[in-house]
């Protein structure tokens, strides 16, 4: 995070460079040394790569960067309380997050990004809840712009909002990347080496990559991809390119992808589920089934199982810092 807003300070596009590219040589420090994948370019949004410029701008190094999200994550604490009132629910349910070491832990102790989409979305149901849609379109529009997880959220917030809010939607999840746009990339190509590379922690997608491995799949659909192109010709996907979808790995992503798809569409079409339990059910399907679930990404679904009280949910938020017992040196302290 500082890396990249303190480059911008320099006038150099974020998405344009990975820290270890010689071109950057003259900036490396101390904070280079520290960062982890310094040959993957920058795989965050471009409204936070605003915020990390802001917070460099000011000169802020990581104790600053840390405060700052701390302050976010208290931005949560306030959202939750408001939504508890709105929702007339008993606001001590709030001690739950507010107190829990989890969340001061990943933000203030960590500094991880995530309370600024988190709080956004909470923005977001609360307006929907008190009848601002717009509101609620632009605070959604910009929690995707943090990041792409609450993209779960999209189907049931349009089936809700009207044309003018599902245009304020867009307009937020486009105007934080045109300042980038017009530079260089609007986003990140880390974005890609994530997708492909990473895997942590996984839940259903460990055993779905499992399965696929034990039947072969790339065997048994390979003479299928042959026969196909004998018949059909190259076709729109280069063979190389379709004989790696069968690859186990590639094959156990498509479907984890496919089921977060079904899920997230049946939950928005579901009568009778309000929007906070369907943003928790969604959100945190989708990081059920997602590939990598680092522990600090439960920070999304945590103060949502708290308002709904989702004993399940917070269960797993209560358990998943058992996960850095497998971190090695990455244990925070």
């Amino acid at each position: 995070y500082v890396w990249d807003g303190r480059m911008q300070v320099h006038g150099v596009h974020p998405y344009a460079h990975a820290p270890d590219d010689p071109a950057l040589e003259a900036y490396r420090d101390d904070v280079w040394e520290r960062i982890n994948h310094r040959d993957v370019p920058t795989i965050y949004t471009p409204l936070v790569e605003a915020v990390f410029f802001a917070l460099a701008a000011v000169g802020l190094g990581p104790t600053g960067f840390q405060v700052a999200m701390g302050l976010f994550d208290f931005g949560v604490v306030v959202l939750l309380l408001l939504l508890l009132r709105a929702r007339r629910l008993p606001e001590d349910r709030l001690v739950l997050y507010a107190w829990s070491p989890f969340a001061i832990l990943e933000t203030a102790g960590s500094g991880h990004m995530e309370p600024i989409g988190v709080a956004l979305v909470l923005a977001a149901l609360l307006a929907l809840g008190t009848e601002r849609p717009v509101r609620a379109g632009v605070a959604l529009g910009l929690a995707i712009q943090a990041k792409l997880l609450p993209l779960a959220l999209l189907p049931g917030f349009v089936r809700r909002l009207r044309i003018s809010a599902v245009a304020a939607l867009i307009v937020a999840a486009v105007v934080p990347a045109l300042p980038y746009a017009r530079t260089g990339p609007a986003v990140g190509g880390g974005l890609r080496a994530y997708a492909e590379r990473w895997e942590r922690n996984a839940s259903v997608y460990a055993g779905v990559f499992a399965i696929a491995r034990e039947i072969d799949t790339a065997s048994r659909l390979k003479p299928w991809i042959g026969r196909a192109q004998d018949r059909f010709g190259e076709g729109v996907l280069p063979y190389d390119l379709r004989y790696r979808m069968v690859w186990p790995r590639e094959v156990a992503k498509a479907i984890v992808g496919a089921l977060a798809l079904a899920w997230i569409l049946w939950l928005a079409f579901r009568p009778g589920l309000d929007p906070p339990r369907e943003a928790l059910w969604a959100l945190g399907g989708v990081l059920l089934l997602a590939p990598t679930v680092h522990p600090w990404y439960l920070l999304w679904i945590a103060p949502l199982a708290v308002l709904v009280r989702s004993p399940g949910w917070m269960a797993w938020v209560a358990i998943v810092p058992l996960a850095y017992l497998d971190a090695g040196g990455d244990v925070p302290h």
